[in-house]
């Protein structure tokens, strides 16, 4: 019986190897090509077949930074006249006949103070005597993406309500939200294709008097617009409010835009893609492997083909 502090003890183990070595030309060696084959094979056609293995659309949420640029247009059709005035001297003198000077206020509301609005607040007040009972609206805002998406434009809102009864004021509530038809490239050079105001026309040319003639009609204008790929919509959070209380002397005009969190569908980049196909193909790749390589050994080990084996013991040279 050995001392205790004497006995041997397991340190450290090594698997003992043996190789299995066969010719080129050999029944082993076409079953090791047919094993690499299949190994590199299999997970692309798992990867391809599970689906999404390139991404052609993908999305991502951000707020986008969005600011009123002061160019509008206001129509207000009251019981007996109706009103015009635009931030366009020329279009103000298109329709001089109805012109009257609102009083306007902006206001941004950052509730988070992250240094993007939140909210953004419109009020104009018309001497509308009588009160008013259809209210048209036409603003330009600015609207950039910044992140994942580099996008800079400009961007249309319009309104139009209209209300059985003459009313003193109207207030619209509603969220800003950007409508694509089809999905943005993720580019190192920001998009500015519609970075220019929807409002602003070469005076006395066909196209400023086809869309701002007298009286005015925007009919044209909107449908071009609605064309854009990007474009910008206000989507009432609540209906429209109709306030029929007080003097009808004047009608005040409110329009709050919520700026949340955007949805934007863009197309990945190449980069993207390959990084994306990569890891689709390795989730399958190790459990292939698992796979092929158990079957290797059978096929080898048992010698279902014809291979030779080969110690990897180190070679000890004894000296008498």
């Amino acid at each position: 019986m050995t001392v205790w502090p004497l006995q041997n003890v397991v340190l450290y183990s090594a698997p003992y190897e043996r190789v299995y070595i066969a010719p080129r030309a050999s029944a082993g060696y076409c079953v090791w090509l047919i094993y690499i084959a299949a190994l590199l094979l299999f997970p692309a056609f798992l990867a391809y077949a599970s689906g999404n293995l390139w991404i052609k659309e993908a999305f991502y949420r951000e707020q986008p930074l969005v600011r009123f640029q002061h160019s509008m247009v206001f129509a207000v059709q009251g019981e007996n006249k109706s009103f015009f005035w635009s931030t366009d001297p020329k279009l103000n003198d298109l329709n001089s006949n109805e012109l009257a000077v609102p009083d306007v206020r902006y206001q941004e509301l950052d509730k988070d103070v992250d240094g993007l609005p939140d909210e953004l607040v419109i009020k104009a007040a018309f001497p509308a005597a009588g009160g008013a009972r259809r209210v048209s609206f036409l603003g330009t805002f600015s609207y950039q993406l910044q992140q994942t998406v580099r996008l800079s434009m400009k961007g249309l809102v319009a309104v139009e309500e209209s209300a059985g009864v003459a009313a003193n004021g109207l207030t619209l509530r509603g969220t800003l939200d950007m409508r694509q038809k089809k999905p943005l490239r993720s580019l190192p050079e920001p998009r500015t294709v519609y970075d220019v105001d929807p409002l602003a026309f070469e005076v006395n040319s066909h196209e400023y008097y086809s869309k701002f003639g007298a009286p005015f009609n925007y009919g044209e204008l909107l449908s071009d617009y609605a064309n854009r790929n990007e474009t910008l919509l206000l989507s009432h959070d609540i209906p429209p409010l109709w306030n029929y209380h007080g003097s009808k002397d004047s009608f005040e005009l409110e329009v709050r835009l919520q700026i949340p969190k955007q949805v934007v569908y863009y197309v990945p980049s190449a980069l993207t893609e390959l990084k994306n196909g990569w890891i689709h193909m390795a989730s399958f790749l190790f459990p292939v492997y698992i796979i092929l390589s158990g079957f290797l050994r059978s096929i080898y080990t048992n010698q279902i083909v014809q291979t030779y084996c080969c110690s990897q013991l180190p070679y000890m040279n004894k000296t008498d």
